[in-house]
C-alpha cells in the first residue's frame, strides 16, 4: 500500500510540474523532436485558393503573449465575412472585457469599449497603433485569408515554407497535426502554424529574432456558416 501510495504521489507531483512548466515556457518546448520537412509550397498553395473560397467564417482565438516577465492571454470571438468585413469580440475578464471592433466593407473601422471603458464608442483610423495585437499583426487584418496572402507575397520576397510530411503530435494540441513553418529570407523561423487533417490552423505562432513572441489557439471554427448583416454593424 505505502508503494502505490508513493508512486501515485510521484505522478501528481510530476503532473504539477508540468502544468507550471507549460505555464512559463512556449509551447514548442516540450515538442520531443523536430520532425522532417519538406517543400510546403504546393500544400500551402492550396490552403490559400480554398480560404479565398470561404464566404466567412467564425471561430475563438486564445493568444498566449509571451513577454521577457510574463505570459499574459487574451481570447476574443472572431467574425469574418468577405469584403473583408471584422468583427472581433474581445473575452475573458479585465478591462478589456466585452470591447469591440468592427471593419465594415467600405473599410471603416468602429470601436466600442467593454463595461470597464463605460462603453465608449470611437471611430479608428485603420493603422491606429490600438489595432496592433502583441503578434505585430493589424486586427483589422487578421482573417485567416488575408494572413494567407501575408504569407504568400513573403514567399514572393525570398521567404521559404517547409510542412511536415504527414500528420504528426504535437504535445499541446489534442489531435494529429500538419506543421508548417515560414522562414524568413535568412532562413530565420519567423511563423509555425499546425492545422488541422482538414487543413484548418488549430495553432499559430509568430516570431521574432527567431523568438516565440505569441502563440494562438483557434477553437471551433465554422466556415460558410451563413454571418448575417448585423453581425457587422456596430
Amino acid at each position: 500500500m505505502a508503494t502505490r501510495n508513493l508512486a501515485v504521489l510521484r505522478y501528481a507531483v510530476l503532473s504539477t510540474l508540468l502544468v507550471l512548466a507549460y505555464s512559463f515556457f512556449p509551447p514548442k518546448l516540450f515538442a520531443l523532436t523536430d520532425p522532417p520537412l519538406t517543400d510546403g509550397s504546393q500544400f500551402f498553395e492550396k490552403i490559400v485558393q480554398d480560404s479565398q473560397l470561404w464566404s466567412d467564417y467564425s471561430c475563438i482565438t486564445e493568444m498566449h503573449n509571451f513577454k521577457p516577465d510574463k505570459t499574459t492571454i487574451s481570447s476574443s470571438r472572431f467574425f469574418y465575412r468577405k469584403g473583408p468585413e471584422i468583427r472581433i469580440e474581445v473575452m475573458g475578464g479585465g478591462f478589456r472585457d466585452g470591447s469591440i471592433i468592427v471593419k465594415k466593407k467600405d473599410g471603416s473601422i468602429r470601436a466600442k469599449g467593454g463595461f470597464f471603458m463605460g462603453g465608449i464608442e470611437m471611430n479608428l483610423d485603420p493603422d491606429s497603433r490600438m489595432l496592433i495585437l502583441p503578434s505585430g499583426v493589424n486586427a483589422a487584418h487578421a482573417d485567416l485569408p488575408e494572413l494567407f496572402l501575408s504569407i504568400k507575397q513573403d514567399l514572393s520576397k525570398g521567404f521559404a515554407i517547409k510542412v511536415s510530411s504527414g500528420p504528426i503530435t504535437e504535445p499541446s494540441i489534442p489531435q494529429k497535426v500538419f506543421m508548417l513553418e515560414v522562414l524568413d529570407s535568412a532562413q530565420q523561423l519567423n511563423r509555425r502554424i499546425y492545422l488541422s487533417e482538414d487543413k484548418l490552423p488549430v495553432r499559430w505562432d509568430s516570431f521574432k529574432g527567431g523568438k516565440m513572441i505569441t502563440s494562438t489557439f483557434f477553437k471551433n471554427i465554422k466556415i460558410n456558416a451563413g454571418l448575417k448583416d448585423d453581425k457587422f454593424q456596430l
